[in-house]
């Protein structure tokens, strides 16, 4: 019969050999198949082949002298399976006991979700969800509008409007209110200026005055000057802001008054002119009080005297050595107008003669423009 031969030469077995699948008698008597490395020889339509493979090897270059010459348990091109090419994206693999893995990953770059199909998938030095390491998702703080992965570690992108991060921690959140904060006002580090007279605030990111102190009042509505103006004695804010005296009038307990400029200091002794007066308490140099000398008279100052200096001595007047304020003496002394000298003589009031210690009580002399 076709494909079956007489080897023995017995007529008792007949034609005992099938020519076709056996290995000893491939094709014609007595033609025995080769050896095959890591496996068995196989007889194929009378053809001799590879039978089987050893476990573990295959035969991926379909070459009979070769044998199963591929160890697919190890084998990175062939792993698990002739052609099964064990390699990955940004990583390294190795091929163990037929199954490709990740070995390691390049610079920054995980393998997060296990797949070796899409490799080491994940960068950690920027994923919210993995960031520095996988499995680590950057929380969202406290009124932090969007959180950040910045060189593998949890930050803040952004906050929410009105707030900031202003200790660089990400564990706090967005901490300050700017809009609230006198100390980051509007922005970090924006603190705001102390009040002179009155107590600062900061309101919708801006520096403000909450309150002022006592009688003092924020009359040109201006932070840097504070509450800048006593209502009780301030001729342009008497009693209150905008409320200004008449030319002539003074601003007495927050009431315009016409005043003797004097008044806190035993009256005025003596009217030297409209717009000069000798007040009748003598003090040392400073001893005064310039806010209780009612607007818009002050002691006098030389550029003022110069104008309004009378003829005749202090002594003329009945008056004894005048204060005014001139400092051009020197350290501890101030210019005074001696008794002996003519008041409109600069010598008097503007030379070396006339220093006197700041120690000396003497009378002082108040000008008006």
């Amino acid at each position: 019969t076709t494909g079956f031969k007489d080897c023995d030469h017995l007529a008792s077995t007949g034609c005992e050999i099938n020519s076709l699948t056996d290995p000893m008698n491939c094709g014609a008597c007595n033609n025995t198949c080769p050896t095959v490395a890591n496996g068995m020889a196989g007889c194929t339509m009378g053809t001799c082949g590879i039978g089987m493979c050893t476990m573990g090897f295959a035969d991926c270059d379909k070459t009979l002298s070769t044998g199963c010459e591929t160890n697919v348990q190890t084998d990175l091109k062939n792993c698990g399976a002739c052609g099964a090419l064990c390699s990955v994206t940004g990583g390294t693999t190795a091929c163990t006991k037929g199954v490709c893995a990740i070995t390691s990953c390049m610079g920054t770059l995980k393998d997060c979700n296990g797949k070796i199909s899409d490799g080491c998938e994940d960068d950690v030095s920027k994923d919210l969800a993995n960031c520095g390491a996988c499995g680590n998702a950057c929380k969202v703080g406290m009124n932090v509008q969007a959180a950040s992965c910045v060189a593998s570690t949890c930050g803040i992108a952004s906050c929410l409007t009105g707030f900031a991060d202003c200790n660089m921690s990400a564990m706090d959140g967005c901490e300050i209110n700017t809009q609230t904060s006198v100390s980051n006002c509007g922005k970090c580090g924006a603190a705001c200026p102390s009040v002179m007279n009155g107590t600062g605030t900061c309101t919708s990111g801006a520096c403000a005055i909450a309150s002022c102190t006592g009688t003092f009042k924020d009359c040109n509505n201006m932070v840097s000057d504070g509450c800048e103006s006593n209502i009780t004695s301030d001729v342009n804010n008497c009693g209150a802001c905008g409320n200004k005296c008449a030319s002539g009038q003074g601003c007495v307990n927050s009431t315009c008054v016409v005043v003797d400029p004097c008044v806190n200091y035993g009256g005025t002794k003596v009217t030297i002119s409209a717009n000069a007066k000798v007040c009748n308490t003598p003090a040392t140099w400073g001893g005064w009080q310039a806010s209780l000398i009612p607007s818009p008279w002050q002691v006098c100052t030389l550029s003022q005297w110069q104008v309004y200096a009378p003829m005749g001595s202090p002594q003329s007047y009945g008056l004894g050595t005048l204060w005014i304020n001139n400092n051009s003496c020197g350290t501890g002394s101030h210019h005074e107008i001696y008794v002996g000298y003519p008041m409109n003589q600069q010598t008097c009031y503007d030379g070396s003669a006339c220093c006197n210690g700041d120690g000396t009580a003497n009378e002082f002399v108040v000008c008006q423009p």
